[in-house]
């Protein structure tokens, strides 16, 4: 241990104090954006030195975040972002993977955490529970009390530390218009900065002191897209709007939607004082004014800029020799100045230094490979960090590696009380974990109720070489996710009551120990489903089904059965609900759809309705006799070319019928001309909200539909309305006193096209027994 001490002592006091405060909020280097080394790296470390400014982005939930924005002000201005999301989104359907909420959410929160760190903009959840449609705003704003929410968002920017917030818009309000939850949100955002900068919170005994936020921006729809969102990158040689495409594509759950956002217009209205003033046309100008470091930094920022280069194509560059007056001006002032400064200013020091040093790594070429040897791990479990020295390093001078999280001993590491080590030519590290931290794994289970979706674990690599133009501070950090030792995920817990009825669950090994046992799905009805199950190795996963036991239930209703893993894997409830259900099996149904596992191809197998093979050839399916379901957006994506939309109304005129499903983009502008209606964005409606049958139609047969069909509907009634000037549709449910039409059928030649605004789908993963007899009856509708 004195030798370890010894050591220590001789690196400067100002790299200790960086490595030791600072190292656990040190930005991850996943993203291609963001390199190692080379003429990218230097250019960006560049701008993070010039631009100290930090800028927080708070959305309503994951996919509403402004992706352009992230991406523009951190590779173009070197602004340090962060992302806050309000919810997590539960209210919106997912596009395309499983039907199940719970699963669904857990995995929007890590496509929003990917998309976030593809950008390098930091992601938090304040984790507010996110309702459709609650009736009145203020029943909402009684979820996101200030006991829960506001005091998670309250430590989220005293740690982040923010000189601007931009709150963007609700996505899922109409067009052209404010919604509630726009209202809302900067109603909340505005008593949490008002909290922040206070004195009086808990999280101060948490180290995190107050914060004052400067501006405030509310983003809103426009006719135009910034102009800086189109300019080329000059190291990157991409668009910001390229940029934030990339990061879209990771949001899964929302693939069809999210292009259309990224493609929309948007203008930044300064809030700060309250009512909106005018738009900020250029989004350089929302951080113009704290480019400016403060009083106490401007000489260390004239040594800083002095030593950047540009070239003639905007470049930017630097030497290792430029940079050493910019390192000693920064050692002065965070050691001899640092009482001077202002907390922001402090801040920016900070920054500058961790900066200067990643800068430095770039210019000279230092690249220290590490690998770990696991990503999810759970409590009192090793891995292994494997880390190569330098090879110019090696016999000069002093290289050690320093762990700030085993400072405390909670993390152990080479089984030593100790958090620095001397880094020869053959490192490698036995890293304990915590008994105690918080799960994320599974993200359904575990990671709903996180700020923060992954646990990081910092190293940083200090050499003091002879030469001081050669010393270096090589900053990295591992990205980990913590489960309990099994992991035991339901993806179906709710399903339909019959026989052979598929319940599909998720398992996975976290620790390094085998297991064995079994899984039995049981209720009192008969024999228990049984699965073996068998881990023979870490990291392994098991995706398996079993089928309901028993008798299916002689009535309607539903019972409970219990899936468990022997062996203390847990226990986990199965809802199986039974209705009876009609289908005309005169009228073959055809199903088009891009969505996995497509609730309406759920509901044509309950309902039991003939249904055409594969996707249907609307050239061989009979005019007369066929109806074709189309899912939400598929007329949208890539799979519906312009000759099948074309084909598709010639298909309906000669006549076919085609229920077609919420659209947009290419989908909804395809409606508009060949329907003459189409579908338009309103506030939700709440899922009690009353509804009427202006003219039957769907409503009588084959199921005959009652008043107990509108009850006990989840989620909202609808999240669009049908719209059109069309005089000749048939209204089959409407709300708002018939004002709101829900489901309409217009004629088209000899065949008719049904649209379909009511939320159906929620429902039918609810397996709500009224909305499977109304497909029934729909696909049975007859074109004339």
């Amino acid at each position: 241990m004195k030798q370890q001490t010894n050591t220590v002592t001789r690196v400067p006091g100002v790299l200790l104090l960086l490595t030791l405060a600072v190292a656990t909020a040190v930005a991850g280097q996943e993203s291609p954006f963001f390199p190692l080394n080379g003429p990218n790296a230097i250019h960006q470390g560049t701008l993070d030195c010039a631009h100290p400014a930090v800028v927080m982005v708070v959305a309503p939930e994951p996919g509403a975040e402004d992706l352009r924005l992230l991406a523009y002000l951190r590779t173009f201005q070197g602004v340090r972002t962060a992302v806050a999301f309000l919810t997590n989104g539960e209210a919106t359907p997912g596009d395309t993977l499983s039907q199940y909420p719970i699963w669904m959410t857990g995995e929007r929160k890590l496509e929003a955490h990917r998309a976030g760190r593809l950008l390098d903009a930091d992601p938090w959840f304040v984790n507010a529970p996110d309702v459709a449609a609650p009736g009145r705003w203020s029943g909402l704003e009684r979820f996101w009390d200030s006991t829960g929410a506001t005091k998670r968002f309250v430590e989220v920017v005293r740690t982040v530390q923010p000189d601007v917030i931009v709150v963007t818009a609700d996505p899922r309000a109409p067009a052209g218009r404010f919604s509630g939850r726009d209202s809302l949100a900067m109603s909340f955002v505005r008593r949490a900065i008002a909290a922040a900068a206070g004195s009086r919170d808990t999280s101060i005994s948490k180290g995190l002191l107050p914060w004052s936020v400067a501006r405030v921006f509310a983003q809103r729809p426009a006719a135009r897209v910034p102009a800086a969102y189109a300019v080329r990158h000059p190291a990157l040689r991409s668009t910001p709007t390229a940029m934030a495409s990339a990061a879209g594509a990771l949001y899964r759950t929302l693939r069809l939607r999210i292009p259309e956002r990224i493609a929309h217009g948007c203008a930044y209205y300064d809030v700060t004082d309250g009512p909106m003033t005018r738009a900020v046309a250029d989004p350089e100008k929302i951080v113009a004014a704290f480019m400016d470091p403060g009083p106490h930094l401007q000489s260390a920022g004239l040594q800083v800029r002095a030593a950047v280069r540009t070239s003639a194509r905007g470049v930017r560059s630097t030497t290792v020799q430029a940079l050493l007056p910019a390192i000693t001006a920064m050692e002065h002032v965070i050691l001899r100045q640092k009482q001077l400064l202002t907390r922001r200013e402090r801040r920016i020091a900070v920054a500058w230094k961790e900066a200067i040093e990643d800068l430095r790594c770039a210019a000279l070429g230092i690249a220290l490979p590490y690998s770990a040897t696991d990503s999810v791990l759970t409590t009192n479990q090793i891995f292994f960090l494997s880390l190569t020295p330098h090879p110019a390093s090696r016999g000069k001078g002093e290289t050690i590696v320093i762990f700030p999280l085993a400072v405390t001993g909670e993390w152990t590491v080479n089984e030593k009380a100790g958090y620095f080590f001397p880094l020869d030519s053959a490192s490698r590290f036995n890293i304990l974990t915590p008994a105690e931290v918080q799960f994320t794994v599974p993200a359904s289970e575990f990671g709903l109720s996180q700020a923060r979706m992954e646990t990081v674990f910092p190293f940083v690599v200090i050499h003091k070489d002879p030469r001081r133009e050669l010393s270096y501070m090589f900053r990295r950090e591992i990205r980990l996710q913590f489960g309990p030792r099994r992991t035991f995920t339901l993806r179906t817990p709710l399903v339909y009551d019959a026989p052979s009825t598929p319940v599909i669950v998720e398992l996975q090994n976290i620790s390094r120990d085998k297991f064995r046992g079994d899984l039995v799905l049981s209720d009192t009805t008969g024999e228990p489903d049984h699965l073996p199950v068998e881990f023979t190795m870490k990291d392994e996963k098991i995706l398996d089904t079993l089928y309901l036991p028993g008798e299916t239930a002689s009535q309607t209703g539903g019972r409970l059965l219990l899936l468990e893993l022997s062996g203390r894997g847990g226990k986990r409830s199965v809802t199986a609900r039974a209705f009876t259900v009609r289908a005309d099996s005169n009228v073959r149904a055809g199903l088009l759809s891009t969505v996995h596992d497509s609730p309406l191809g759920e509901a044509l197998r309950i309902t039991g309705q003939p249904a055409v093979p594969g996707t249907p050839d609307l050239h061989e399916a009979t005019p007369a006799g066929t109806t074709v379901l189309i899912d939400r957006d598929f007329l949208s994506d890539s799979t519906a070319s312009a000759l099948f939309r074309r084909d598709l109304i010639g298909w309906v005129r000669k006549g076919g019928h085609a229920v077609v499903f919420p659209q947009s983009g290419t989908g909804l502008a395809w409606l508009k001309e060949n329907v003459g209606a189409s579908f338009r964005a309103i506030e939700p409606l709440g899922p009690d909200v009353p509804v009427t049958s202006p003219s039957g139609g769907a409503l009588r047969g084959p199921n005959v539909i009652g008043d107990a069909e509108w009850e006990g509907w989840v989620e909202a009634r609808a999240f669009v309305e049908i719209a059109g000037s069309r005089q000749d549709g048939r209204v089959i449910l409407a709300a708002g006193g018939g004002s709101i039409p829900l489901i309409a059928n217009f004629p088209e030649g000899n065949g008719s096209v049904t649209l379909i605004a009511a939320d159906l789908q929620s429902q039918l993963m609810n397996y709500h027994p009224g909305v499977y007899r109304l497909v029934a009856n729909l696909i049975a509708l007859r074109p004339r």
